[in-house]
């Protein structure tokens, strides 16, 4: 939209004249923030921004429609304001300690399986180094991102698809038979068109019409219903569908909704329209036509309402296992009691709250303040919320292990924060000992 993107020097401070604090960040604005915050400021390039840790200068905003799409269990959400480069000394980080999610773009010429080759080679040379991830059994894997974004809820969407044509199947059923049986009930008029001097393609081409604009009134209105409904429907996603966005009606749904309701009426009309194309002039004279279907007629009826019956008894059964699987999990102990817990963040901005002292000092008065409002029963904190599918990890050993600092003797654990009164707040059990206190701190 404006300006550029990171560059590897912009991870570097950018020192200025005496008196005034160095440039800590160089930061790219996104549109919905440039929009909202500065008003489509075109001059907002090179303008400095106070972020708490000192002042930024914008380098670029990016284009509207740009999200960040990333796997649902990194935790990061796709509602982001401000992009910063990393400032890190990576020749001193940990490397046990993993918190990076790695995003690459491959060569126009180089496969997938080329680049996992690569990455088996830095894998081997990583575990020699570091004994300690090897111990813990990471790998270095190349994913499609469309597979890493989706591959947790795959299944779910390919249930989804398989039981939209599942109905899609029954209302093709429908249309078939209520051609059918139209066109058995209009069976006198089409013969008295065919004696006229009807050509059969006239009369198919009438029936197949008439079913055409059936097809396109029932797309209307799908779409109409679409419209009123997916907002809500959008609400009530489980947290792994954050990554797909929000679902829009544009030119492709319509397209596509257009497409298939065509091609399924169509379909489906196709027997009855030629069926009905070849009147029976004779029967249409003696004025036995239109009172009764034929033993044909009936049995391709009974035969799709067997059909009808048979998918919807497998709806039916498939929806009353998944409600029974939903009921079971709901009441799978999860080690604590969510019910009447209540979550929020808090982001210390860095100019107020630098030191640590400051941010502790802030945390308890918060924790006191909380705790004494009314209906309030405790209250605790935490770095991770359980469940959330995000933490930190580190190694761990017993005492020898840690004394020898001997890396390939070491384990990984996953690790998180939590106040005095956490597990109190949660109804965590206790099975032994006791809970963390204020001393402990």
């Amino acid at each position: 939209e404006l300006g550029r993107l990171f560059e590897p020097e912009d991870a570097v401070p950018v020192p200025r004249d005496a008196g005034s604090p160095p440039i800590a960040f160089r930061v790219v604005l996104s549109h919905q923030t440039w929009q909202a915050r500065f008003g489509g400021d075109p001059g907002i390039v090179g303008s400095e921004i106070d972020f708490g840790a000192g002042p930024g200068q914008v380098v670029g905003v990016l284009p509207r429609g740009f999200r960040l799409v990333l796997n649902p269990e990194t935790g990061w959400t796709e509602e982001i304001d401000v992009y910063l480069p990393y400032q890190i000394d990576w020749s001193e980080a940990p490397r046990s300690s993993w918190f990076l999610t790695t995003v690459a773009l491959l060569a126009d010429d180089t496969t997938l399986a080329e680049a996992q080759a690569q990455l088996a080679g830095v894998e081997a040379s990583w575990w020699q180094d570091f004994p300690v991830n090897k111990n813990a059994g990471t790998r270095i894997r190349a994913v499609p991102l469309h597979e890493d974004v989706t591959g947790a809820i795959r299944p779910a969407i390919l249930a989804l698809a398989g039981t939209a044509f599942l109905l899609l199947l029954v209302a093709g059923v429908n249309v078939t038979s209520l051609v059918l049986v139209r066109s058995i009930a209009r069976g006198h008029e089409l013969s008295i068109r065919g004696a006229l001097g009807g050509s059969r393609t006239s009369l198919l081409r009438k029936q197949l019409l008439e079913a055409l604009v059936l097809g396109l009134s029932g797309s209307a209105l799908a779409v109409l219903l679409a419209r009123v409904t997916v907002g809500w429907l959008f609400r009530l996603r489980p947290p792994e569908l954050v990554a797909l966005g929000p679902p829009t009606i544009d030119v492709r749904t319509l397209g596509l909704t257009l497409a298939l309701s065509t091609l399924t009426v169509l379909l489906a009309a196709a027997w009855p329209a030629w069926r009905a194309s070849r009147p029976d002039l004779l029967g249409a004279l003696r004025g036995q036509v239109g009172r009764a279907p034929t033993p044909t007629v009936r049995r391709a009826l009974s035969a799709m309402v067997v059909l009808q019956v048979a998918i919807t008894m497998a709806l039916l059964v498939g929806s009353v296992l998944m409600l029974r699987s939903v009921l079971s999990l709901q009441s799978e102990p999860l080690g604590f009691e969510p019910s009447g817990v209540l979550t929020f963040e808090t982001s210390a901005p860095m100019s107020i709250y630098g030191e640590a002292d400051a941010r502790i000092a802030l945390h308890e008065r918060l924790q006191e303040e909380l705790s004494a409002l009314p209906g309030v029963a405790s209250v605790g904190a935490t770095s991770f919320l359980p469940l959330s599918g995000v933490g930190a990890q580190g190694p761990y050993g017993g005492e020898r292990e840690l004394a020898d600092n001997d890396e390939g003797d070491l384990r990984q654990a996953y690790w998180r924060y939590v106040s005095p009164g956490y597990f109190e707040t949660l109804g965590a059990p206790l099975l032994e000992g006791r809970v963390f206190v204020a001393a402990d701190e």
